[in-house]
């Protein structure tokens, strides 16, 4: 088929794909444009018709505004969310795809070449600033930053390995590949899982892991799948030092008097900024710092700590503006009443899709991260908002 031959929804959905992993100022504009025409397309009539999640997706957007406009960063933070902070409204482009299979096609195809030319660049660091010499120390991003790309980058290993996994294993799969189809996506997997171990990122090689023993067990297959997977992660951690230290210094914590610390650098940073973010959320329970607003809210609270305090929880890896956790950083910015209405409906959203083979190792993957990263207030949040957008209109079709 032509260029010339497609619609303009195609050409947009194409262009949001090629830029998905490869520009992050392209990401913005096509985003923001597949927004728009998914308000446009979006059947407002049937709004009263439309499932209780779809209903709560929808109105995700306004209630963010809304309780940021009560909190710390009041007018400004509400302000910032109505530009910036869009991600529930991803909701209505993708019910278009839903229901135009030609355009969820294009944009399947356009992410398999941005994520092939993302890990082309991933390997050009790696030879610009390592020489291709894997430096324990060294952590090799793409065209995004290394905890954006190691997320994407393990998102991808786990949808292209369910993809690839469900049309080896199920007869009558509902994914169709052809050969060449198969053999582009099976290259396209080995580079991203080699991308993924260049990224050094323990939380992303955890997560990918998930992914793929759930995709293997929701299809339940025999054991040998099993031991195969057990044999993979073990020449993983056993054949290089490195990776298993890594791995494994996720779960260096402990409880030293009432409090959970840890002797890793990073962990114990993260355990730091969670320390004083829920502090701080105790003073502002319900409706949070504001969007954007960390800085100034963490620095007025520091201001009226003892010397102690901020010596003990204010070390060098300290960070004012990122949480590094989407759950305390949704917690810290939103409030508790925003923070409960929106994993409420994502969680209960997830278990109603229990059973579906392709997204739930995604998702899971996804809640598993956001443990680490704070992902849920960034652009990465596509992702997330995404999956929940997909599942919720498996739930209940809509008309187009």
């Amino acid at each position: 088929m032509s260029i010339f031959t497609f619609g303009f929804a195609e050409i947009l959905f194409g262009l949001f794909g090629l830029s998905f992993f490869i520009s992050k100022s392209a990401f913005t504009i096509f985003y923001s444009c597949l927004v728009i025409f998914g308000l446009i397309q979006y059947p407002w009539k049937f709004l009263g018709q439309a499932h209780w999640s779809e209903k709560t997706m929808i109105a995700l957007y306004p209630m963010a505004i809304l309780c940021n406009f009560f909190s710390l960063g009041g007018v400004e933070s509400s302000a910032l969310v109505f530009a910036r902070w869009t991600w529930p409204l991803l909701f209505f482009p993708i019910m278009y795809l839903k229901n135009h299979k030609s355009s969820l096609i294009i944009l399947a195809k356009t992410l398999v070449v941005s994520l092939f030319v993302a890990c082309l660049y991933s390997y050009y660091q790696f030879y610009k600033e390592y020489n291709f010499i894997y430096d324990t120390n060294g952590r090799v991003s793409s065209f995004w930053d290394i905890l954006r790309w190691s997320y994407f980058c393990s998102i991808a290993v786990i949808a292209l390995f369910t993809v690839l996994f469900t049309v080896l294993v199920q007869e009558n799969s509902l994914v169709q590949l052809n050969k060449n189809e198969f053999r582009i996506l099976m290259t396209v997997f080995v580079m991203s899982v080699v991308s993924l171990v260049l990224t050094n990122s323990r939380a992303a090689w955890l997560g990918s892991i998930l992914g793929i023993a759930l995709s293997i067990i929701m299809q339940r297959k025999t054991l040998k799948y099993y031991v195969g997977l057990s044999i993979a992660v073990g020449l993983l951690l056993f054949t290089n030092d490195h990776i298993r230290s890594r791995m494994l210094s996720t779960f260096n914590v402990q409880n030293k008097n009432g409090e959970i610390v840890s002797n890793h650098r990073s962990n114990a940073s993260r355990l730091d900024m969670w320390k004083v973010a829920i502090d701080i959320s105790k003073e502002s329970p319900f409706f949070g710092s504001g969007f954007e607003n960390s800085k100034p809210t963490i620095e007025n609270f520091l201001s009226r700590q003892t010397a102690d305090y901020v010596n003990k929880y204010t070390k060098l890896d300290y960070s004012f503006n990122d949480q590094h956790s989407s759950y305390i950083t949704m917690l810290f910015q939103f409030g508790a009443i925003y923070t409960i209405i929106l994993y409420t409906l994502f969680f209960a959203v997830t278990w109603l899709n229990r059973r579906d083979v392709i997204l739930i190792p995604l998702v899971m993957c996804t809640y598993f991260i956001y443990l680490f990263y704070g992902s849920i207030v960034s652009f990465e949040a596509s992702i997330g908002f995404g999956l929940i957008s997909f599942m919720i209109l498996n739930l209940k079709k809509t008309e187009a």
